[in-house]
């Protein structure tokens, strides 16, 4: 793929607005003939506590939030890269059900550091948004069970588990496309076990079709988030639902 001398691709000018996805990342939208394309660019902070993005024309600023100390600053090649890594670790088990994502790592005209992704873009219907009839339909379960299988393997294997809002069957991170085939969009905020925890509880992670009610309280008494314990705990439930 081409680039300008700014690292952006020539088709920079043609991208609009499409979606603000929380508090650090925008996505754009390719016009014209590469409308099968979006962008994720990560917004960076400047010297007055603001985050700022910049995409061709593009400018404007998004308020700070909080992010995690442990995690490489938004905008560096350090979280590009830890992005790409999450990304292949679920390509790894999820296989055909990723979107196809480019991770592009460039330098601006003042050769600052810029990242951002180029990601297929996938039309259809979130299950979120699906019908409940058309959730019901054989091939959907069936896809819908082979995702939950390969997400608790994963989980299984390496105590990170992907995104699905708590509820595999309602959540707005798994598209079923144009020809009905399911597809996961989104792996920000893919769960992770703490590694020493994963590893004193790696053979037994679960209370029957369940998070392990230790490990759970152990991850309390450390101050991880109620909403995230719970979104974990719910997810697995679902999931193990979904195999039933």
């Amino acid at each position: 793929m081409e680039e300008r001398n700014n690292g952006f691709p020539p088709f920079a000018k043609e991208l609009k607005m499409c979606e603000r996805s929380g508090a650090i990342k925008d996505i754009f939208e390719i016009a014209k003939n590469f409308k099968d394309f979006i962008i994720k660019k990560y917004a960076k902070m400047d010297k007055n506590g603001k985050r700022k993005v910049n995409l061709g024309s593009f400018s404007y600023e998004i308020s700070k939030t909080f992010w995690p100390d442990s995690e490489p600053k938004v905008d560096t090649f350090e979280f590009l890269q830890n992005r790409k890594r999450d990304y292949d670790l679920l390509k790894q088990y999820l296989g055909e059900f990723m979107t196809n994502t480019l991770f592009v790592f460039a330098l601006d005209e003042q050769g600052e550091k810029s990242c951002f992704e180029i990601q297929e873009k996938i039309e259809g219907k979130t299950l979120g948004d699906l019908a409940q009839a058309k959730k019901e339909d054989k091939n959907t379960k069936t896809q819908i069970k082979n995702f939950s299988k390969k997400s608790l393997e994963m989980f299984s294997a390496t105590g990170w588990l992907p995104d699905v809002h708590g509820d595999v069957f309602g959540t707005d991170n798994l598209i079923l496309n144009q020809n009905n085939i399911l597809k996961f969009i989104d792996y920000d905020a893919i769960f992770k076990i703490p590694v020493d925890l994963f590893l004193e509880f790696k053979n037994n992670l679960y209370d029957g079709d369940g998070l392990n009610k230790t490990l759970l309280a152990k991850l309390k008494e450390r101050g991880e988030d109620e909403r995230y314990l719970g979104d974990i705990e719910s997810s697995i439930n679902s999931l193990f639902l979904a195999l039933s």
